[in-house]
């Protein structure tokens, strides 16, 4: 079930908003949609690697630059969907 999930992800298609596959950067956070692995670290950058399907990554599914979500107890503001 994880590989069907990760073999939708088109690391070449750029959209307007959040989906699978989608880098979402805030001030505070970059999250990762795709398949839940948690926090992981690349070249000292931490991402939040977080499932389309869990609480997080429903909420941030179809936002746009500029939208607002909760996490944590904190609004954070989208930066940037890559």
């Amino acid at each position: 079930k994880l590989k069907t999930i990760l073999n939708q992800i088109n690391p070449a298609a750029r959209n307007l908003k959040v989906g699978l596959g989608s880098l979402v950067i805030t001030e505070a956070n970059r999250f990762y949609l795709s398949i839940s692995l948690g926090k992981i670290s690349i070249e000292g950058a931490d991402f939040l690697v977080i499932a389309v399907n869990s609480p997080i990554g429903q909420e941030l599914l179809n936002l746009k630059v500029t939208d607002q979500f909760s996490f944590n107890k904190k609004i954070h503001v989208i930066e940037e969907i890559l």
